[in-house]
């Protein structure tokens, strides 16, 4: 848009005009960072309300984005977005590491139940790796070692 808000302008106006009544439009043009902290799965930044778990509005996790389009019903007569009807293009489940589905949720969106993966495996699947624990050991390290730093300064 910058140094260019008439043709910009013209821009949106054409897609308003091409708009036809009938499919539905849904368009997000923002960072849910502002006003979702995932990791601690809470909602922040409107005054006076936040911080608010995030389960309020969403439910339990997880949280599914999906991106897909319905089929047109050759008699016109259906406009329900049915899942027989949906097309997928994207689809993810998010959720935090602090804040987990059920195990057994877990195991029905990754099939771990089907692979033959008992609860056990698949709690120790979910363990931080190696490196993870090594790594936040040594934050742990860090944040204590510039503390005392602090203290003398």
């Amino acid at each position: 848009r910058y140094k260019r808000i008439a043709k910009y302008s013209e821009e949106i106006g054409n897609l308003q005009k091409s708009f036809k009544v009938g499919p539905t439009y849904t368009f997000a043009f923002w960072g849910n960072s502002r006003f979702l902290d995932v990791l601690n799965w809470t909602v922040v930044g409107i005054p006076v309300v936040t911080p608010v778990n995030f389960n309020k509005f969403a439910g339990k996790p997880p949280v599914h984005v999906v991106l897909y389009s319905v089929k047109n019903d050759p008699e016109g007569k259906e406009s329900r977005h049915l899942q027989s009807r949906k097309t997928y293009y994207f689809r993810a489940a998010i959720w935090s590491s602090s804040v987990r589905p059920s195990l057994a949720r877990i195991e029905a969106l990754t099939g771990a139940a089907a692979a033959g993966m008992d609860a056990a495996g698949f709690a120790e699947a979910l363990r931080p790796t190696s490196f993870q624990r090594r790594f936040q050991g040594f934050l742990k390290k860090i944040s204590c070692t510039g503390a005392s730093r602090d203290k003398s300064a």
